[in-house]
């Protein structure tokens, strides 16, 4: 006799719209560019008023970010979607921020 199993109840997740999907699809593509394409050249501008010491740091410092985001990103599987507008507008301020300190290069402020 086979036993019949029933499903668990789990939590309803609304399906994404084809909309919501392009945007997050665009974010991703904005926050992509900008990390791995315009910040590590950038990086040694905006850190060159403050010493070598402040670059060796930061450079050592980067690809551990990586994994403490990796460790986060296994303890929340889901986020919802405004969380991820609000961590790729604060992202991006930051990027900016940091490329105005580069642009002052030799000397910010």
């Amino acid at each position: 006799m086979v036993s019949v199993i029933e499903p668990s109840e789990s939590k309803y997740r609304p399906q994404m719209t084809r909309r919501v999907f392009i945007f997050l699809l665009l974010i991703n593509t904005i926050n992509s560019t900008i990390l791995f394409g315009g910040l590590p050249s950038l990086s040694t501008y905006a850190l060159l008023p403050y010493g070598q010491k402040a670059f060796y740091y930061s450079s050592l410092l980067t690809p551990a970010a990586y994994s403490v985001a990796l460790l986060i990103n296994l303890r929340w599987e889901t986020i919802t979607i405004r969380a991820t507008v609000i961590g790729s507008a604060i992202g991006l301020m930051l990027s900016i921020f940091i490329v105005i300190i580069a642009t002052q290069s030799p000397c910010p402020w």
